[in-house]
């Protein structure tokens, strides 16, 4: 009984330790759409280029880039013709694309 504790903070230990090096892992710069099929679901991608179109797709934002890479948005603000660079994480449901976790832009 007195080992339990132990072995709890031991497994707490690693666990954090792992998020913290997967949170710190660079992430894979892409140029092209073709790329994306290299690469894993769940990876961190970066990518940038100039928003070419913007819609609605259910409750979030489909943004396409001159380099057809279509990225995911959660709250994007109109970005229609801005260069952007995002670092997101590939999702493959449906076509592979980039779910926005960061977005940079000049306005």
């Amino acid at each position: 009984m007195e080992k339990e504790p132990i072995y709890l903070l031991a497994s707490l230990l690693f666990l954090s330790l792992l998020l913290m090096s997967a949170l710190l892992l660079p992430s894979e710069k892409i140029t092209t759409e073709t790329q994306l099929k290299i690469y894993k679901d769940n990876q961190k991608l970066t990518t940038s280029g100039k928003v070419v179109s913007q819609r609605p797709y259910g409750k979030i934002q489909l943004l396409k880039l001159d380099n057809t890479i279509e990225l995911l948005c959660d709250s994007c603000p109109n970005l229609r013709e801005k260069t952007i660079t995002v670092e997101g994480i590939l999702t493959t449901f449906n076509k592979p694309r980039i779910e926005v976790l960061t977005l940079k832009y000049n306005q």
